[in-house]
């Protein structure tokens, strides 16, 4: 996993552990690799859910980077 995260993202995982929260901003599994760019290499900030719901998920563009290869 990732050493840094930006503070939206560490947000919605501490109201996770808390109970708080059921959802993320990303919903495929990854491999993770370590950043080496926040700015334009963060697959948190990079993937905008809003708006998605359960029928028009799969419509959700997943980028492609560096840090995260999908299986």
């Amino acid at each position: 996993a990732p050493h840094k995260v930006c503070r939206r993202c560490e947000e919605d995982l501490r109201m996770s552990f808390k109970g708080k929260k059921s959802a993320y901003r990303f919903g495929i599994p990854v491999i993770w690799r370590e950043q080496k760019n926040h700015t334009s290499d963060c697959y948190f900030c990079s993937v905008d859910v809003k708006g998605f719901n359960t029928k028009n998920n799969k419509k959700i563009s997943y980028p492609n980077l560096d840090s995260v290869i999908r299986p």
